[in-house]
């Protein structure tokens, strides 16, 4: 019952913020370049994020974590469908201080794609 609850919050989150932010992209303040936000994003992240309070906790907090988010690694794309139009998946680590108290910083995972090297959020959980 609860991740159903998750899961529709998620949606409705993900829904609200794309009529709210049309070009669908949140510049990063370290990297210096958008991160955009698709279908794939909101799919992926939904996947983990309703597991728990924390992830979902996270996931409302989209846009301060595409804005502040540090990279961490760079690791290759795995040969999966999701993960295809990728060259590389940028790992980075946001830390937000009202979800601090819950003992978890924010992972974002990013795409970078293959065609023209846009950062895509790919998911986004608590770690």
């Amino acid at each position: 019952m609860e991740i159903n609850k998750r899961r529709e919050i998620i949606n409705l989150f993900y829904q609200e913020w794309a009529e709210n932010n049309p070009s669908k992209k949140v510049k990063n303040i370290v990297l210096n370049e958008f991160i955009h936000v698709n279908q794939l994003s909101k799919k992926e992240t939904i996947q983990y994020a309703v597991r728990s309070f924390y992830e979902t906790m996270y996931v409302l907090n989209l846009e301060l974590i595409l804005q502040i988010a540090t990279p961490v690694e760079t690791v290759p794309a795995k040969e999966n469908k999701t993960q295809k139009p990728f060259s590389k998946m940028l790992i980075m680590e946001a830390i937000v201080p009202d979800l601090l108290k819950y003992g978890k910083t924010g992972k974002l995972t990013a795409g970078i794609r293959k065609v023209n090297a846009n950062k895509i959020q790919y998911c986004l959980t608590a770690k």
